[in-house]
């Protein structure tokens, strides 16, 4: 009975020092991918970065909505680039994402200044663990929304009827 205790309480330490060395390896990066203020800080700091307003300028005279959402994944298709480096937990500037590439928290970002620009709203959704969309959307009518779903360098564009 003594033994199964120890060999129990054994397991008990393995398991806690398994979860404290997890825990600290992995609290940034989990602290940083669920916390949307995080996204939205960014996009605020970064809201005047010079790449981000070349995209506003270049598409902020389309007036629908459907063809101004495609002029900027056009537009920026030339500068998309997907690197996996999940590991590093700071986010890149639109700047810093169109010389070195980034993974999809720094496209966010990118799409999230140009849009925010453009007068959309702007909110950050986790479809997956670490993982990060950019929904934007912006009120067409009475009680109607476009709605669009930007991942990667994909837009998927719907109108919602609140």
């Amino acid at each position: 009975m003594r033994q199964e205790i120890e060999s129990l309480i054994n397991g008990l330490i393995f398991l806690i020092l398994v979860f404290i060395i997890f825990s600290w390896i992995y609290r940034p990066y989990i602290i940083e991918y669920n916390a949307e203020k995080d996204f939205l800080q960014a996009t605020h700091k970064n809201i005047n970065d010079k790449n981000s307003l070349f995209y506003v300028d270049l598409c902020k005279n389309i007036a629908s909505i459907k063809e101004q959402v495609n002029c900027v994944m056009l537009a920026t298709s030339p500068i998309y680039h997907y690197t996996k480096d999940q590991e590093r937990t700071k986010i890149r500037t639109p700047t810093q994402y169109a010389k070195l590439g980034g993974n999809c928290k720094d496209s966010a970002i990118l799409y999230a200044t140009i849009f925010k620009n453009l007068n959309y709203t702007i909110k950050f959704e986790f479809p997956i663990p670490h993982h990060i969309t950019t929904t934007i959307y912006k009120k067409i009518g009475d009680n109607i929304y476009k709605y669009c779903n930007i991942e990667g360098n994909t837009a998927t564009c719907y109108e919602v009827i609140i």
